[in-house]
């Protein structure tokens, strides 16, 4: 058995696009101007592909993976200069599971292993892919997990995903603590 370090993830945000996460020289540079442990970043990268950037885009957000809760610590309370740019981190939480077939959060499957034979539409909650869609007006939304008009399944404010979201976050252990 091999057991495995354990990692913490952090989201920086507004880093400007000049920053090369590949640069192993530049994470060394962050990381002692940081006051880092040098090595304590073990993984940087830009959330959003390079190639789906807008052409006027000046930053865009990292994913951060680090080998130490100090130095993650240590990032969310005094930041970080990346590119001569003061940014801070936060903590990646992974949201609720939702099957992107049948758009549930309840069932505790992905849509690899739904057990519906189709697909429901997470915007309108109609019999169809979502890609498919021809509903644009938020009015006739319809959300599948929550019963209500006005928002798709994917929405960040429905009741349900905020339920399930809270729920989560109360079990996991570093969402409560720095």
């Amino acid at each position: 058995a091999i057991i495995k370090d354990r990692s913490y993830h952090l989201i920086i945000e507004n880093v400007p696009i000049s920053f090369d996460p590949d640069s192993k020289a530049t994470i060394a540079e962050i990381e002692v101007k940081g006051g880092l442990q040098m090595n304590s970043i073990s993984k940087i990268r830009y959330i959003k592909p390079v190639a789906r950037r807008s052409p006027t885009q000046r930053s865009a957000h990292v994913a951060l993976t680090l080998n130490s809760k100090t130095a993650t610590n240590q990032i969310i309370r005094f930041g970080l200069s990346i590119e001569g740019k003061k940014v801070y981190g936060r903590k990646l939480l992974t949201e609720p599971t939702r099957c992107l077939k049948c758009h549930t959060f309840n069932r505790g499957h992905i849509a690899m292993d739904c057990p519906k034979d189709n697909d429901t539409c997470g915007t309108c909650g109609a019999e169809h892919h979502t890609t498919t869609c021809k509903v644009d007006d938020p009015a006739f939304y319809h959300c599948i997990n929550c019963k209500e008009d006005g928002h798709g399944s994917w929405s960040r404010e429905c009741p349900v995903f905020i339920g399930k979201w809270n729920a989560q976050k109360a079990r996991n252990d570093e969402a409560r603590c720095r």
